[in-house]
């Protein structure tokens, strides 16, 4: 697990051999295709986004939205594979994006992505359409095994 405070953060070897396993894994399609998944994440917290980019970000094609606002117009305009979605942002709750993703794009993929990890929150979002959690301190191992399970990319 990262501290998501920690501003020179290093990817280890233990998470290295993690992100090896699932790319080798028959359920990942292997890098080449990796590379083109198009991975929003919607996070405000800045060092939180600097951590993902530097974990995952060699990895996908990743673009990331500070607010719920730019979040829809990124969702909009980017098309993502799938979403890493926080619940509390500074202009909106995260369920109710994702209650727009889910209305507006049956298919979508999007994951919690949060520190808010009561059970009703996580329940809530589940039964909103999240297909999967991830909570912060995050694990790049578990954001990516969400990346490789993506049935937009099967």
């Amino acid at each position: 697990m990262y501290n998501t405070y920690e501003p020179n953060y290093q990817q280890t070897a233990i998470e290295d051999d993690v992100i090896a396993n699932l790319l080798s894994n028959d359920n990942c399609l292997g890098i080449a295709s990796l590379q083109a998944t198009r991975v929003l994440l919607i996070e405000d917290d800045r060092t939180t986004r600097r951590l993902v980019s530097k974990a995952i970000g060699n990895y996908c094609n990743l673009t990331e939205a500070n607010n719920a606002g730019q979040g829809i117009s990124k969702y909009k305009n980017f098309n993502p594979d799938i979403v890493f979605l926080d619940l509390e942002l500074p202009d909106d709750n995260g369920h109710n994006i994702l209650k727009w993703i889910v209305h507006n794009d049956p298919g979508a993929y999007v994951v919690l992505f949060s520190g808010s990890c009561d059970t009703h929150n996580v329940k809530k979002a589940i039964n909103n359409g999240a297909k999967g959690y991830v909570p912060k301190p995050f694990d790049a191992g578990r954001m990516m095994y969400y990346i490789c399970q993506c049935p937009k990319l099967h």
